[in-house]
């Protein structure tokens, strides 16, 4: 049998090295319970912009919402513009994918900087005149089990999306969309309302 000894000289030498790495042990430890006492922070609204930052948040139900998402094929933020007609759709979905929640815009007959009233249901008009431009947003919430799409199309449910700035010329990460909105939409199944307050949106078009 083969017997390991270890010289006290040796022995002795690793003593502060021992000390040292118990210290650190007893930082970390210290350091790790401290970083779990503290509190997560708040979402908070991103400021107004108008320079294609990328950004969007607003209050539903008086509740910050902000989007956030990791998922390849459902981009946090996806805004796109064409034949003047403007898409937006701001998410939020769970690490684990199985509940998603979203906001979105639809605007048709965008040319310029304006206001676009939401439309509602009996804004369409019959016989020989041309049906008005649909100007709708939405919120939906799918937790795996339930889901709920509130939209201003059920009347008398609707609000408002100002266009404060837009490129959709150039080729550059300028290229954006960016404004303000408010309104109130309606679970048609379930007759549930959402109120949501203080949106902003300044959204880089993917096309």
């Amino acid at each position: 049998m083969c017997i390991l000894k270890i010289s006290p000289i040796i022995i002795h030498a690793m003593k502060p090295f021992a000390w040292i790495l118990g210290i650190t042990l007893l930082l970390a430890s210290a350091c790790s319970l401290f970083d779990r006492d503290r509190p997560v922070p708040e979402p908070e609204l991103p400021p107004i912009t108008n320079e294609g930052a990328n950004t969007f948040g607003c209050r539903i139900d008086g509740e910050v919402w902000v989007p956030e998402s990791n998922h390849l094929l459902k981009p946090r933020l996806s805004g796109t513009f064409g034949l003047k007609t403007f898409r937006l759709v701001a998410r939020q979905i769970d690490t684990d994918d199985t509940a998603e929640e979203g906001v979105s815009i639809y605007l048709e007959q965008v040319v310029e900087p304006d206001t676009f009233w939401l439309s509602q249901i009996d804004t369409f008009i019959c016989c020989n005149f041309p049906k008005p431009p649909e100007n709708l947003a939405g919120y939906y919430r799918y937790n795996g089990i339930e889901a709920f799409e509130y939209g201003t199309s059920n009347p008398p449910y609707a609000g408002y999306v100002v266009i404060t700035s837009m490129d959709t010329l150039t080729r550059t990460e300028r290229r954006h969309v960016a404004g303000v909105f408010s309104f109130t939409a309606k679970d048609t199944a379930s007759g549930r309302i959402v109120e949501i307050r203080e949106g902003r949106f300044d959204v880089r078009l993917n096309y």
